[in-house]
């Protein structure tokens, strides 16, 4: 593996490991009672994909499922396609916890093209 490529790798488990942390702390701050009402409404939604997502491609390529880390584009699409639909659509409706937002979809599709555009830029590794 070349220079760039280790760089790469460093650089993307250090992002990867800035996400927890701002993850975990707000969740630290929501247990506190104190809110942040633009990260309570939104920044969960905006994580979700930039964590789940790469966690998902290790662990297929550690079971031998793909050659790559990085997760085909259809996978990231279906990905935020069918948990908008369960978390804004269905959930919502059927069980009747959470309330539906559009803007939800809107901070999980940034955050998978975030997904994607790093995937794309670190595919060679």
């Amino acid at each position: 593996m070349n220079p760039e490529n280790i760089s790469r790798l460093r650089t993307g488990a250090v992002i990867y490991g800035l996400l927890l942390i701002i993850f975990a702390m707000h969740q630290l701050l929501i247990a506190l009672h104190i809110h942040i009402p633009f990260a309570d409404a939104y920044l969960d939604d905006l994580l979700v994909f930039p964590i789940l997502l790469p966690a998902i491609g290790w662990m297929r390529k550690k079971q031998g499922w793909s050659d790559r880390v990085t997760l085909p584009t259809i996978h990231i699409i279906l990905s935020v396609v069918i948990y908008s639909l369960w978390f804004e659509v269905i959930a919502p409706n059927v069980f009747h916890w959470g309330t539906s937002d559009p803007w939800d979809v809107v901070a999980y599709t940034m955050g998978a093209i975030a997904v994607w555009a790093w995937g794309r830029e670190t595919q060679s590794i």
